[in-house]
């Protein structure tokens, strides 16, 4: 059906963020012949919320609001204890009602409308935003969506609480002292297992807003306040009658806000990201959002939320996530925090103002161990895809410290670790081919496959027997190819894909057996092809040119878990050829493969690891047939060099066919 009703500008929601918005855009002269509606479903005429911010009076005509303070004070206290100065500050006071008239105020003024009803639906249509109602349906050049945030699912570094309060409006029948002070916190209540205070906002002498404010997972109650808020009341003020009960809650989450990607749409208030989620203050920060929004649709620009991010960020997320995990931390983090800092360097830190140095000795202040441990689960989470890089590494330093110096205990670790990795990552990324090959033929590959596949490892096989040179000439070019490519998938370098896999795949590949040329050429002269003419300082020379130029382009490039790589490919220089080659091959290259192939797959590691099993067990069985068939007793050789050569021709074996079917399965990730 057509929309019923055309206008410039809609608004959904008429709380604070929509008058905010209308202030800024009446001031910046963007009402000027505009139609436009706002959708609320309240009629907004009684004072049910309370809008405090802080800041100096030079402040107050930069965000246009001086009109709308109703009370301002000169000092804060937590606990209840010593008055502490805000100067130059003020702690400033709106009423909601205020703003509600502010809002009728500049409907008359700008021939605006006020619909009272919901909204049930959004769309586009094309390239129109459409809104619908309980009554209408609306289409606008402009929707700006003020209702009520909704956020993903917070992640294992995230955490999502909710501010909640209730609180009354009271007549005391004695003279209260110090009206200029606000109670910020008093924590001398019950906590019941979350964190919970008491907000005081005294008007006069005689009439106080005393306000039970929780951060928890779950909102404070009616019943479960009204006895605790009461008892602290006739404690601390005597007998009193209540003129006005208050109560709402505020989201305070770490998560992400979902977004409506909707051409036309914009979201403003807590939808736009206002909130700050440590605190729960929005009423400045809406101010500040609304200029942006101005400045862009005078310059017709498209507006853009901003997502938080960078320290402030993160400091938002330790605290709410110690809140979630550890609630009772609450009061001696926040009683902490303002007994060993100057209350107008707490509130100049919460308006993201401070510096380093203000911030680090903010933090030195506060119990450690949560804070620490909140950082650690953070990096933690948020590293994730670099923690493989980093096992890798640790143990690659671990192996070079053992065959530097205790060389026999090396002996014993190093055929342990490459043996479990293979058996974990190395030969398992290879066994799942079946299913690779099922997701890029979108059948069932059935009996022919399997039989393919084995055939072209014999065939393999049987070039190697026969003619051992261009075996091992079509094994470094599609190792090459095969290691260049599925790394840079892993690092997202799609420009340019061939030619950086060709380049890239040389550098590792190139440095270890370079790095290790008096061990390649003894293989390569077993496996009767003629060694390099290279001497060893002259090999490890090139290689570490090649890893250098490895470490330049991964800087260039911002690539970490491309630097991580080089740097264990270097200190593999210094191990033996098939520790370094082992390092990469299944820290680095089989264990990429798996994750992407677990990921593309949708199933967990163990569950993979099942299906990948059968074929595991036979490319082990083949491992040995092949090292039986390849094994010549009459060679003098060691048993090393024999074991080194046998493995790596078993790998170039198994690994043809299955470059073949990543190959494509890359190519479908594109």
């Amino acid at each position: 059906m057509a929309p019923k009703v055309r206008v410039d500008y809609l608004f959904a929601g008429g709380g604070a963020a929509t008058t905010i918005l209308l202030m800024c855009m009446e001031r910046h002269g963007l009402l000027v012949n505009k139609s436009w509606v706002v959708i609320e479903p309240s009629s907004k005429t009684s004072n049910d919320k309370t809008f405090c911010f802080w800041g100096k009076p030079d402040e107050l005509p930069a965000i246009a609001c001086n009109h709308l303070v109703s009370k301002r004070w000169e000092g804060v206290r937590v606990n209840n204890t010593n008055t502490e100065s805000l100067s130059p500050q003020f702690y400033h006071h709106v009423s909601s009602l205020d703003l509600y008239n502010e809002l009728r105020r500049i409907v008359d003024f700008n021939n605006g409308r006020i619909i009272h009803t919901h909204v049930l639906k959004t769309r586009v249509e094309n390239g129109v935003p459409i809104v619908h109602t309980e009554d209408d349906t609306w289409s606008a050049s402009i929707v700006f969506d003020s209702r009520t945030p909704t956020y993903h699912p917070a992640k294992k570094n995230e955490a999502h609480l909710i501010q909640s309060f209730f609180g009354y409006l009271i007549k005391t029948d004695c003279a209260v002292e110090d009206i200029d002070t606000v109670d910020l916190m008093d924590f001398n209540i019950d906590q019941q297992h979350s964190t919970q205070f008491v907000y005081i906002l005294p008007y006069d002498s005689n009439t106080l807003l005393v306000e039970l404010t929780r951060f928890s997972e779950k909102p404070i109650t009616e019943d479960g306040a009204d006895n605790l808020l009461s008892n602290y009341i006739e404690q601390r003020f005597g007998s009193f009658s209540v003129l006005h009960i208050e109560r709402g809650h505020i989201p305070m989450s770490s998560a992400e806000i979902m977004q409506e990607e909707k051409a036309g749409f914009i979201s403003i208030g807590g939808r736009g990201g206002a909130i700050k989620p440590s605190t729960g203050y929005a009423f400045k920060n809406m101010f500040l959002q609304s200029e942006r929004i101005c400045l862009a649709l005078k310059k017709m620009q498209t507006y853009a939320v901003e997502k938080r991010a960078g320290r402030f960020a993160l400091y938002d997320r330790l605290l709410l996530l110690i809140l979630s995990k550890q609630p009772s931390l609450g009061k001696p983090i926040y009683e902490a925090l303002f007994k060993k800092n100057n209350a107008c360097t707490i509130l100049h830190f919460l308006d993201e103002k401070t510096s380093l140095r203000e911030e680090l000795t903010i933090f030195l202040s506060l119990p450690k161990k949560p804070f620490i441990s909140a950082l650690f689960t953070d990096l933690l989470f948020r590293h994730r895809n670099k923690l493989p890089a980093l096992i890798v590494l640790f143990v690659a330093i671990g192996l070079w410290f053992f065959y530097s110096f205790f060389p026999e205990q090396y002996s014993i670790i190093e055929p342990w670790l490459l043996g479990i990795g293979l058996l974990r990552w190395g030969i398992p990324h290879g066994a799942v081919d079946h299913l690779i090959e099922r997701d890029n033929q979108r059948h069932h590959p059935g009996v022919a496959f399997v039989v393919i596949y084995l055939l072209t490892v014999f065939l393999f096989a049987a070039l190697w027997v026969a003619y051992p040179p261009i075996a091992l000439v079509v094994f470094l070019l599609y190792s090459i190819w095969h290691f260049g490519e599925g790394d840079l998938m892993e690092w997202n370098q799609r420009s340019l894909r061939v030619i950086k896999a060709w380049c890239w795949g040389m550098i590792p590949l190139g440095a270890i057996l370079l790095s290790h040329i008096n061990e390649t050429n003894i293989i390569v002269q077993q496996m009767g092809i003629t060694p390099l003419p290279l001497d060893s300082s002259l090999g490890s020379w090139i290689a570490l040119s090649m890893i250098g130029i490895g470490m330049i382009w991964s800087i260039l490039e911002k690539q970490l878990l491309m630097l991580l790589c080089c740097v264990v490919i270097a200190i593999g220089t210094s191990l033996p050829l098939l520790t370094a080659f082992g390092l990469y091959f299944i820290g680095q290259h089989s264990y990429i493969s798996w994750s992407h192939i677990k990921k593309r797959m949708k199933l967990t590691d163990s569950s993979l690891y099942v299906k990948a099993l059968p074929f595991t067990i036979g490319a082990l069985l083949l491992l040995v047939l092949l090292a039986f068939i390849l094994m010549n007793d009459h060679a003098p050789i060691n048993q090393y060099d024999k074991a080194v050569k046998n493995i790596f021709i078993f790998i170039s074996c198994i690994s043809f066919p299955h470059v073949l079917v990543m190959h494509r399965f890359y190519k479908t990730e594109q």
